[in-house]
C-alpha cells in the first residue's frame, strides 16, 4: 500500500527535492538508512556524464568520495549492473577477493573503512541507453537487508518510478535553464533560495554541504550577470523558471 501511494505522489511531484524526499520515505519504511541513486547519461564511468545523483545523509560522505575518485571506472559490480536486468547482490569481502586491478583493491579496502558491509544494486535502464542505478547498503553492525528479498520487486519498481519522474523534471528544468546556461544544481539552489530557505536548510534538503550550496549560487550569479542571490531569484521569476 505504501509503495503504491508513494508512486502516485512521485508522478505528481513537480520539484526534485520532492522526489528525493519520497524515495527517502520509502527507504525509511524498510529501515534502509544508506542508499544512493545515480543517473548516468550512458555508460557508468567518470567520462560518462552524471545527470543527477542523490544519496542519503548517512551514505553521502562515501558516495561523494567514490565519485571524486572516479571509482565507477574500476567497480566491477557497477559494470555488471549495466548489463543486468535483475537486482545484483554483493558483499565487500567477496568483492575484495575478486579484484582485477590495484585501484579496485583500494576501492574495496576504503569502502570497508567507511563501514560498508554488503548491498544490492538495482539497475534502471532507460529508453535511450541511459542508465541509472539504485544502490542500498548495509553497514557493519546493521541487519536491514536480511529480510528484504520478498520486497525486491517493490524496490525495483520504486527505482523506475523515481527515474521516470526524475527524467521528466530534469527535462523541464533543462528547457528553461538552457536559456540561462545554468546546471540543474545551480537552478535548484536558486529556486530553493527563492523559497526563503537558508543555505544550511537547503543543504540538508538536497544532501550537500552549505559550502557547496554557496559554490553553486556563486556560479549562478556569474552566469546571470547579477550581484546577489536576490537579483538572481528575481531574474528567474521574470522568465517563469
Amino acid at each position: 500500500m505504501l509503495t503504491s501511494q508513494l508512486m502516485f505522489k512521485l508522478k505528481r511531484a513537480t520539484k526534485l527535492p520532492q522526489i528525493d524526499a519520497l524515495l527517502t520515505e520509502f527507504m525509511t519504511h524498510y529501515q534502509i538508512m544508506s542508499f544512493a541513486f545515480t543517473y548516468y547519461l550512458q555508460y557508468p564511468s567518470s567520462k560518462g556524464s552524471i545527470q543527477y545523483d542523490f544519496a542519503s545523509p548517512q551514505l553521502r560522505p562515501w558516495h561523494d568520495y567514490y565519485l571524486a575518485h572516479h571509482y565507477e571506472d574500476s567497480d566491477q559490480t557497477l559494470q555488471w549492473s549495466k548489463h543486468a536486468l535483475t537486482p545484483l547482490f554483493w558483499q565487500v569481502d567477496e568483492q575484495a577477493s575478486q579484484v582485477k586491478t590495484s585501484k579496485e583493491r583500494t576501492l574495496r579496502l576504503e569502502s570497508q573503512k567507511f563501514g560498508i558491509d554488503r548491498g544490492i544494486c538495482f539497475p534502471i535502464h532507460g529508453p535511450a541507453d541511459d542508465f541509472s542505478v539504485l544502490v542500498v547498503h548495509q553497514r557493519v553492525g546493521e541487519s536491514c537487508l536480511e529480510h528484504i528479498e520478498p520486497y525486491l520487486h517493490e524496490f525495483h519498481s520504486m527505482g523506475y518510478y523515481y527515474y521516470a519522474q526524475l527524467k521528466q523534471l530534469l527535462r523541464s528544468h533543462k528547457s528553461k535553464s538552457e536559456q540561462l546556461a545554468l546546471t540543474p544544481r545551480e537552478l535548484q539552489c536558486l529556486q530553493l533560495t527563492g523559497e526563503n530557505f537558508l543555505a544550511e536548510e537547503l543543504a540538508k534538503m538536497i544532501n550537500i554541504t552549505p559550502r557547496t550550496v554557496h559554490f553553486h549560487i556563486q556560479n549562478a550569479l556569474k552566469k546571470l550577470g547579477v550581484k546577489n542571490k536576490y537579483q538572481a531569484v528575481a531574474k528567474l521569476k521574470q522568465i517563469d523558471v
